[in-house]
């Protein structure tokens, strides 16, 4: 009888031990990105982990995490006002929509041990502000899992909503010309409202003064491409910045760059690029065209020209290529050019 009775004990032990040590699921969350546009979708990244021995799975269903937005985003909503995730191994327990609303999934299927589960739940900007807190609670279908640690049942993280930038640059870049002056060169990939563009002129990167004025395109959302020539240039360093200013007057900046007069800058331009059929170059600083190769992404040749400035690549295939320039003056330039 004694003995039975040390076995019973000695195996309740490691039964509350082994109960004790059990499943320690966690939740984390993070906004991603933690800043988004008015207007624009985001995502709450929910990751679930266990933590616990390794013969105690978190069984299917217990898991239910919990999501409440706060109040410069909503949970975004498919056409038929259903919320928006991507993971199929969870389902809707609950949601509340609208700014500051909620929502509870459940994880269908085990979780084993040292695995996870992820599930993005999507947000958009609504109000601007921020950084505006989003929390997240680890809920159990039943009770909670054998030794779970409430302390990590619970994430914070944050976004931040801002006004939609009126224009997406693409890039802004100056050279001296000889013949021209500073020739300044910039596009956009979008465009809302987009008025004009103020050309700003400084000799110290401090002070700087309107010398001229391009139209902007309106409402676009395809690639745009802008010139200006500043003729004067009066100083050796000039510095140019860009003031677009939107229809209702609104108005941002540009980041700031550098000409250096009196030295023309080597640089070589491809258009139009992407290109289907004809591929025209302008190389500047470097001499005359002497020959021109195309290179794959490997770096073989797959085409040669010779001294021109106009190349048909209707032959290439569709892909990625480099175009290579070399000079009279012994220079090689090198370009990205996208065979369409």
């Amino acid at each position: 009888m004694k003995r039975i009775l040390a076995t019973c004990l000695c195996f309740a032990v490691v039964l509350v031990a082994h109960l004790t040590s059990a499943q320690d699921v966690a939740i984390n969350i993070n906004a991603v990105p933690p800043s988004i546009e008015v207007s624009q979708t985001g995502n709450v990244n929910v990751r679930l982990t266990n933590n616990g021995v390794p013969d105690q799975p978190a069984p299917a269903g217990r898991l239910e995490p919990q999501v409440s937005v706060g109040n410069n985003v909503r949970i975004n909503t498919d056409g038929s006002g259903n919320p928006i995730f991507d993971n199929p191994s969870f389902s809707v327990v609950s949601f509340t929509p609208g700014v500051g609303g909620s929502i509870t999934l459940r994880y269908n299927q085990e979780l084993p041990v040292l695995g996870a589960a992820n599930v993005n739940i999507q947000v958009i900007g609504v109000n601007v502000g921020g950084p505006s807190v989003v929390t997240g609670t680890l809920n159990f279908n039943g009770p909670q899992t054998p030794g779970n640690d409430p302390s990590n049942d619970n994430s914070t993280t944050s976004f931040t909503v801002t006004e939609p930038l009126p224009v997406t640059w693409a890039d802004f870049r100056g050279e001296w010309r000889k013949d021209e002056g500073s020739v300044l060169s910039w596009s956009t990939f979008d465009e809302k409202d987009n008025a004009y563009f103020e050309i700003q002129r400084s000799d110290d990167a401090k002070g700087f003064e309107a010398i001229g004025r391009v139209a902007g395109r309106g409402t676009i959302s395809t690639q745009q491409f802008y010139r200006f020539v500043d003729t004067e240039s009066p100083a050796e360093i000039n510095y140019y910045r860009l003031r677009q200013v939107d229809r209702d007057g609104k108005f941002a900046f540009s980041k700031v760059i550098s000409v250096r007069r009196g030295i023309e800058s080597l640089s070589m331009k491809l258009f139009p690029n992407p290109s289907a059929q004809k591929l025209s170059l302008e190389v500047r600083g470097a001499g005359d065209v002497e020959a021109v190769r195309v290179l794959d992404q490997q770096g073989r040749t797959v085409q040669t020209y010779g001294p021109v400035t106009d190349l048909d690549v209707s032959q290439l295939s569709v892909g990625v290529y480099i175009i290579e320039v070399r000079t009279s003056t012994h220079k090689a330039l090198r370009q990205r050019f996208v065979r369409k």
